[in-house]
């Protein structure tokens, strides 16, 4: 049996990490036996799966010294464990991780797979200032550069990552392959019960128009724009059933954002925005939903947005390339000024008060479910198998 080894921090919400518990239990049930190191074990079971506790000693509070001893014992950990099982692969997420899996690699001459999902230090140091800043800046470039100049097989997530990250190195990036999210069956199929669910739960009079994001409260994700969005298409419409709900949270960033965006509600005199925090299960929100709109200035894979297509519900994104490949209709779109604001409000009205225009953004939006209806563990499967033969 091969073997596969790889590395994580620990188990944490969001699309990235369910990429990544994809990947172990598509490796897994196709017969690879997969090595993890991390600080705690994924919510992921197979009999081919082993979990491995990184050692650590600081490990109550994640600063600079926390994560100086984390990447210590990391890379110690990845040499030790692969000088133990010869492990085939080595497959990580994130150059951070391909550059602590150097000496694992070069020992054994493992061949290493970067999976590039987004710009992760980029969004940490956004939530960073000061001297930490400048640190973690430093760290950020010197992992991005060894981590793309000694991978020798490249996973993008989409054509506009691998385009960004080609264009930022002059030396040539290795074996490359794009492999987007796909979408997920939809888990709720019954509306109009989601809806009174929800409605049940936040108090909600009859017939809302419900709008709806689903993501981290994070900076890039833009969260301010979108209430600018919402307050034009309320004033717009002079409606008493609009109503926007953001759906998420961020353990790093969520308090300090939460307070601005509560504090521009206030400022914009808002009463119909429901920020919910985490959800586990958001399909309910995706189900009762009449549009989707995502604001975020930069994106790495933006799976709720997929997801919210996969219940053909009217989506409007940011004009940025990460989101320009799955909303193909400029029609879809907005820039992130003040004509974006009005463009989308307006989109937004329309759908509220126009069938046709509802009509033909659905059936846009369906062409796109179509392109993204696929098996993605099984085509991860196919690009290892073949990187492997």
């Amino acid at each position: 049996m091969k073997k596969i080894l790889s590395i994580y921090y620990k188990p944490k919400i969001g699309g990235f990490n369910k990429r990544l518990h994809m990947t172990y239990e598509a490796l897994a049930q196709n017969g690879w036996e997969v090595h993890y190191l991390s600080l705690a074990e994924f919510p992921v079971k197979h009999e081919n799966l082993y979990f491995h506790r990184i050692p650590i000693l600081f490990n109550k509070k994640e600063n600079l010294l926390f994560w100086a001893n984390f990447y210590l014992a990391s890379v110690f950990s990845l040499l030790y464990l692969n000088l133990r099982i010869s492990a085939d692969l080595l497959i990580v997420f994130g150059p951070d991780y391909s550059s602590i899996s150097l000496p694992a690699k070069l020992f054994k001459k493992t061949k290493l797979v970067l999976f590039t999902w987004g710009d992760h230090f980029q969004s940490l140091l956004k939530a960073e200032k000061g001297l930490k800043k400048n640190v973690v800046l430093l760290i950020y470039r010197a992992f991005r550069y060894l981590g793309f100049r000694f991978s020798d097989i490249n996973i993008f997530n989409s054509s506009s990552m691998s385009k960004k990250v080609k264009k930022n190195f002059r030396f040539k990036i290795r074996r490359s392959h794009i492999l987007p999210s796909n979408i997920a069956i939809p888990q709720v199929k019954d509306r109009e019960k989601a809806l009174e669910s929800i409605k049940r739960e936040f108090h909600i009079g009859e017939n809302p128009f419900l709008i709806l994001t689903v993501g981290r409260l994070h900076p890039i994700k833009n969260l301010e724009f979108l209430l600018k969005i919402f307050s034009r298409a309320d004033a717009l419409l002079n409606k008493d059933n609009l109503f926007l709900f953001i759906v998420g949270d961020d353990p790093l960033t969520g308090k300090k954002e939460r307070e601005k965006l509560e504090s521009l509600c206030r400022a914009l005199d808002l009463n119909n925005v429901v920020l919910t925090g985490y959800v586990k299960d958001v399909d309910i929100y995706f189900a009762a939903a009449d549009v989707f709109i995502i604001t975020s200035k930069t994106e790495g894979a933006p799976d709720a947005l997929l997801e919210a297509i996969g219940y053909n519900i009217p989506c409007f994104g940011s004009d940025i390339p990460e989101i320009r490949e799955i909303l193909r209709d400029n029609n879809l779109l907005f820039s992130l000024d003040e004509e974006g604001i009005e463009k989308a409000a307006s989109l937004t009205a329309k759908v509220y008060s126009d069938n046709n225009i509802l009509t033909h953004i659905k059936s846009l939006i369906s062409e796109e479910r179509k392109r993204f209806s696929f098996d993605w563990k099984n085509r991860l499967c196919d690009i290892i198998n073949q990187e492997t033969q």
